[in-house]
């Protein structure tokens, strides 16, 4: 298994969003807004969209656990080329990014399953949670990008282009207009970019 995650755990992160990405377009059902409809509209989504949510929870869950791994093989990875300051906000980045990801499936699974039962102001809380639950994968993301992008010079993970796409997407996410949303599109590339150019030095360095 230490093997395995030596030798492809810098794509696990890549894998991790990708796959999230193609779950979100393909099987990702928006909620209507909670701030927008009524409790009705909102519990008669969630029931309709139950089997959607629960196989999207429990994705979720398993991607959680892929990018804890590649938290653990980016740490190693930048440890052993002497970034350790940074190799710890790194992990920590992948931790947040998995704690997102447990919530939200958390709360997918409860609503895939019991929206039908469950009171109309649970189902409407559960649901603005999911609305707004992007925070965790922003501050997971912002540390991941600028922690690695910090260190390249020192570690030769990712090229320099990449390191100032990173910084650009950080400060965008940060922005509190609708632009926001672009920088969060760009980090979750930027992830599955990373992860490739770095699964191709920390190779060509084996």
């Amino acid at each position: 298994m230490q093997r395995f995650i030596e030798r492809f755990g810098a794509l696990f992160g890549a894998f991790s969003m990708l796959v999230g990405m193609i779950g979100w377009l393909v099987i990702g059902d928006e909620p209507p807004s909670i701030a927008d409809t009524s409790a009705a509209e909102v519990v008669a989504h969630q029931v309709d969209s139950s089997d959607s949510l629960f196989f999207g929870g429990w994705l979720l869950l398993v991607l959680g656990v892929v990018t804890l791994f590649f938290g653990v093989w980016l740490s190693a990875a930048m440890r052993d080329r002497g970034a350790t300051l940074l190799a710890s906000g790194a992990a920590l980045g992948a931790v947040m990014i998995a704690v997102g990801q447990a919530i939200d499936g958390t709360m997918n699974i409860i609503l895939g399953d019991a929206a039908e039962t469950l009171p109309e102001a649970t189902v409407v809380t559960l649901s603005g949670i999911t609305e707004y639950l992007a925070w965790p994968y922003v501050m997971g993301g912002i540390m991941i990008m600028v922690c690695v992008g910090a260190s390249a010079k020192q570690t030769g993970l990712i090229p320099s282009w990449l390191v100032w796409i990173g910084y650009a997407a950080a400060v965008v996410i940060l922005i509190p207009a609708e632009v926001a949303f672009i920088g969060f599109l760009v980090m979750l590339l930027w992830m599955v970019v990373g992860g490739i150019a770095m699964f191709r030095k920390a190779g060509a360095a084996a």
